[in-house]
């Protein structure tokens, strides 16, 4: 699965100078040297950077997302931390007033992003790795908050979801109001999206109520993956800053996006795995993730141009699950 054809990325791609980057972390350098940042690939919204201190690799984050979004996100990762394959953060320095971005240096995961690795797997393969999986994501979901709703500082609700599936159906209209009024969509498919939220709602009614810690960007390009001599195994979770508060079936909604695209076996073997680590899903579970999902795909026309491959990709995604 190729995630570069289907996203593009929503800031450009801005590397400062290693000499202002080493200038910036000297107070975390305590006079040891850089002399070269590496760019990781994949992430679409921040830069990581990878850089050696002495025989230990590293990886700078750099941020221009809002200082709460970035200090619920640190939040999340050390909540998590126990429980989680998840970098551990070294150093932070939010609102840098030279490099002008939130600074973050993480340990660093070895291992490929699953997406990379997968299509060579056997069904065997699959199977057993879907099955840790899925105890990893019920690992995330053992967590729960006092509310649902969007993630500040220390975990504080910023915007609370008083009922969680209601917000969903909520911001998916508000997102789709927006995307024909830029005329993103015909008045004809708007119509039809407006009658499938409609009559699919009432789905979510059984997660009004649910406030589990949620990735909420629970993919293929953020799931870290090494050899070991059984199989493979999951290295890491990477990139939490869309964390929060509600549903499990969100993470499902997203990994399983683009199913038509994945090795056979995944679903059985991670909901197996999920069960059997104590994570709970509905009867239906399936067709309320699809259904939650639309709700980023509508966010994605909304919000990017009408000639990106995000655009595109997120149109394709919402015809298939009207067409389902």
């Amino acid at each position: 699965m190729n995630f570069d054809d289907k996203l593009d990325r929503s800031t450009p791609c801005v590397i400062p100078a290693t000499e202002l980057l080493a200038d910036a972390l000297k107070p975390f350098l305590q006079g040891r040297s850089v002399t070269r940042f590496e760019p990781l690939p994949g992430g679409f919204v921040n830069v990581n950077l990878k850089f050696q201190l002495g025989d230990t690799p590293l990886v700078l984050r750099l941020s221009t997302k809002p200082r709460g979004e970035v200090e619920a996100e640190m939040a999340v990762m050390q909540r998590l931390a126990p429980d989680v394959p998840i970098p551990k953060i070294l150093y932070s320095d939010l609102d840098h007033p030279v490099v002008g971005r939130h600074l973050l240096v993480l340990e660093f995961m070895d291992g490929q992003p699953l997406h990379q690795v997968e299509d060579a797997w056997e069904r065997a393969q699959v199977e057993a790795f879907a099955r840790e999986l899925g105890a990893t994501l019920a690992a995330i979901h053992r967590h729960e908050l006092p509310q649902a709703g969007l993630l500040g500082p220390h975990l504080s609700i910023a915007v609370p979801f008083p009922k969680f599936g209601s917000a969903l159906v909520a911001q998916m209209r508000v997102c789709l109001d927006a995307a024909e009024q830029k005329r993103g969509v015909t008045a004809d498919e708007a119509a039809r999206i407006r009658a499938f939220i409609n009559q699919n709602a009432g789905l979510l009614e059984p997660i009004e109520q649910d406030r589990r810690i949620v990735h909420a960007d629970f993919n293929q390009k953020n799931i870290l993956v090494r050899p070991t001599a059984r199989g493979c195994t999951v290295s890491a979770i990477l990139d939490w800053e869309f964390a929060c508060s509600g549903s499990p079936l969100l993470d499902f909604g997203n990994f399983f996006r683009f199913e038509d695209e994945m090795p056979a076996g995944y679903q059985p073997a991670l909901v197996e795995g999920y069960r059997a680590a104590g994570g709970t899903l509905p009867d239906d579970w399936r067709r309320m993730a699809k259904f939650t999902d639309l709700v980023n795909q509508l966010q994605f026309l909304a919000e990017t141009d009408r000639q990106s491959r995000t655009f595109a990709t997120a149109l394709r995604v919402i015809r298939r699950t009207l067409d389902a």
